[in-house]
């Protein structure tokens, strides 16, 4: 299978790249930074701006799955997850590729669910809600589509060794 990972030089996308790759499969790592380097043939590294449509659409043609992977990093304040999905919702639809499978975080569309803690409750309506906007945004596009799509929210995510 040829996977696309858009945000492959982050923590959980440079995860998902080492996996795929781990079983198996081909991929096309899209980043907008430096990643470090991965002797395996079966990776092919591109640079390329979520933004720009061309870009994103090179990136998906050919590929079998797309993974979403991008996170804000220091620019909170930004649309980059809504607008990166825009773009690869419509270069999926214009490539017939299918799958998607898109990391989002614990919270979104639960901001004030008395389960979480009234700590993450007040960060997420604080500090965080650029984000947390961002992302419901996100996760909104994605369900709208006609995709077969899977989105993740994870509560917390380390850089320990698998536990199950």
């Amino acid at each position: 299978m040829r996977i696309v990972v858009f945000g492959a030089a982050g923590r959980t996308g440079r995860l998902i790249v080492e996996r795929a790759l781990g079983h198996g499969h081909e991929v096309t790592a899209v980043i907008h930074a430096t990643m470090p380097d991965t002797p395996d043939p079966r990776l092919i590294t591109v640079f390329g701006d979520v933004r720009e449509f061309g870009a994103v659409e090179a990136a998906v043609t050919g590929q079998h799955a797309v993974a979403f992977a991008l996170s804000h990093g220091a620019d909170r304040g930004s649309d980059i997850l809504e607008a990166g999905i825009a773009n690869v919702v419509h270069a999926m639809a214009a490539q017939d590729v299918r799958r998607l499978a898109a990391v989002s975080a614990g919270g979104a569309f639960a901001r004030t669910d008395k389960r979480l803690s009234l700590a993450f409750r007040a960060l997420i309506a604080t500090a965080m809600r650029p984000v947390y906007d961002d992302l419901e945004a996100m996760e909104r596009r994605i369900m709208a589509s006609a995709l077969d799509w899977t989105i993740v929210r994870p509560a917390a995510l380390s850089d320990e060794p698998a536990s199950g």
